[in-house]
């Protein structure tokens, strides 16, 4: 007998068979399925998947043999690795390396042999698929053949038990870094949890179903006036005592954790160790088990106190300004009253010293006396309107230009300078327009009296152009006259409070900054363009306070005048 001698790659093929993990492993169908296949295909008594270990020679399928390993250097398949395709021994008793063998002397008296070599990816030969008989044989190239793919099918199930093997540990190490990960989450979060616990400018607290504290953070022992979180603990024993200083507020949270779960940004007075009061907002939640048992309460408290006194001191304040008011509208309008009644007393007087016959120089003193009278009676007017729009609701109501130009008008017939001005006026109103009746009315008021009192008198004419317009989404106000005019300068200071643009201004500086604050006060926008010595144009846009959205086109009708 003649032993086959040891490859040279002898340790690298022993780990590549350790890698496996397959020697002394249970017996698998798939590998058992396919050494009767091979006894079948090659019409032999024997079959064996072996496997070529350091001293032995391991079966991990076998068919006809009952034996599960054999020593190595009695071993067929030991020859047969030192072979790249299949290696066939046709009567062994006629082979002088096989004649004298255990396995061909005695049982199970092996004649005929042929093995294939189990060969790696990598080009290591493992072992060998391998058919016997008791009996002397040949295959046929078809055996051959077939033998050489069923030895490919055991390498590749090898393998595929191999990748299984590698996903499993791949797997159980990402489970470990996982736990691991995981591990240290919880720990972070615990810590960070802690930190935020101790830290926390709120109060922090969990409490027992029957509102026994479990836990309070550092910030909540100091806001109930505490020394100690044990202290707090073990004195309270039913934190909503003092939770709910108003007994009103209990039921109202009672019935948010029942029905809700949670209870968010509820402001509520609640007492101290030393019964004082403190404003607190509230958010409380409730923690169930899977079966809906409550199992505690969570919950932070901020302190709101000095916000909540502020606001009272506010509130108190806001009063106050409130009747300051008041008193100051009472005021300005029984002082405007007050005022305005003499005027009107003096500018009768004058009317019937003008009936009388007069010198020159009396009806001069008279005239001077009618045009202060006048310009004090606008001024306790504009104070008045000011006064009016700062304070008074916006009134929403159907406008009407014609009525309101009308009054206007009539209102300025008696103005120095009126008599000699021609104000031309069109309107185009067939879209209902809705805004404040009596801030309209000043507009138009301030836009008229400011043409007539700066109307340029060395003109053979002075004109004032007023044009309104309404859609559904606004009306337009455009006056324009030739007076005097504005230099460019003054242009964007003209509606300052008592600015005046002009040496020829007599009026209190009012009007126009009274103007432009009862356009913004009705939402709309006002721009000035004026040429100095020539003429000055006012537009003004003022919302519709119930737009329209017209679903066929409004005929003009245009009122001229």
């Amino acid at each position: 007998m003649k032993i086959s001698p040891i490859p040279e790659n002898e340790k690298e093929r022993l780990a590549a068979i350790r890698r496996y993990h397959i020697l002394d492993t249970e017996n698998e169908q798939d590998f058992d399925d396919i050494v009767h296949l091979a006894a079948l295909v090659c019409n032999t008594s024997m079959a064996l998947i072996t496997l070529l270990d350091e001293d032995r020679q391991w079966f991990k399928a076998r068919k006809g043999l009952n034996l599960k390993e054999t020593p190595r250097d009695i071993s067929f398949c030991a020859h047969a690795i030192h072979y790249n395709d299949i290696f066939m021994v046709e009567d062994a008793l006629l082979d002088d390396r096989f004649a004298d063998n255990p396995l061909v002397s005695g049982e199970p008296n092996i004649r005929f042999y042929a093995g294939m070599p189990l060969v790696t990816t990598d080009g290591y030969k493992l072992g060998t698929l391998s058919v016997l008989d008791n009996k002397p044989g040949k295959l046929n190239d078809e055996q051959l053949d077939s033998l050489r793919k069923l030895a490919k099918q055991v390498v590749n199930l090898l393998n595929l038990k191999y990748n299984i093997l590698l996903l499993r540990e791949s797997n159980k190490k990402i489970e470990q870094l996982e736990r691991i990960k995981a591990e240290k989450s919880i720990q972070y979060a615990e810590e960070k949890y802690h930190q935020i616990f101790q830290n926390s400018l709120e109060g922090i607290f969990q409490a027992t179903p029957m509102w026994r504290l479990l836990m309070a953070n550092p910030s909540m022992v100091k806001m109930f006036g505490f020394k100690t979180s044990d202290e707090m603990i073990t004195t309270i024993a039913d934190f909503s005592q003092l939770l709910y200083a108003d007994p009103q507020k209990r039921s109202y949270f009672a019935s948010q954790l029942k029905t809700k779960g949670a209870a968010k940004s509820v402001e509520i007075k609640v007492k101290k160790k030393s019964n004082k009061t403190l404003w607190v907002r509230a958010n409380i939640h409730t923690v169930k088990d899977d079966e809906g048992s409550i199992l505690h309460y969570e919950g932070t408290l901020e302190d709101i106190t000095e916000r909540k006194q502020a606001e009272e001191r506010l509130k108190v304040q806001f009063e106050e300004l409130q009747k300051t008011n008041h008193e100051l509208d009472r005021f300005v309008y029984s002082v405007s009253h007050d005022l305005r009644a003499p005027l009107t007393t003096l500018s009768g007087l004058i009317n019937i010293a003008e009936l009388e016959e007069l010198s020159p120089s009396h009806q001069q003193y008279l005239q001077m006396m009618r045009s202060c009278i006048s310009r004090l009676d606008y001024f306790i007017k504009d104070i008045l309107n000011y006064s009016q729009n700062s304070r008074v609701d916006i009134q929403n109501e159907q406008i009407n230009f014609y009525k309101l130009l009308n009054e206007t008008e009539e209102t300025l017939q008696n103005m120095p300078g009126a008599e000699r001005i021609t104000i031309n006026i069109e309107i185009q109103d067939d879209i209902p327009f809705y805004s404040d009746s009596n801030r309209i009315r000043v507009l138009l008021h301030n836009l008229l009296s400011n043409a007539i009192k700066y109307q340029d008198t060395e003109k053979k004419f002075s004109l004032v152009f007023l044009r309104i317009e309404t859609s559904a989404k606004k009306a337009s106000i455009i006056a324009k006259d030739n007076g005097i005019g504005i230099e460019k300068r003054h242009l964007e200071r003209i509606f300052d409070l008592f600015y005046r643009a002009s040496h020829h201004s007599k009026g209190s500086g009012l009007g126009l900054y009274i103007t432009k604050e009862t356009v913004s006060k009705l939402q709309g926008k006002i721009k000035v363009n004026s040429e100095l010595g020539k003429f000055t144009t006012f537009e003004i846009e003022i919302p519709n306070m119930t737009p329209v959205t017209p679903d066929k086109e409004y005929k003009t009708n245009k009122i001229r005048r």
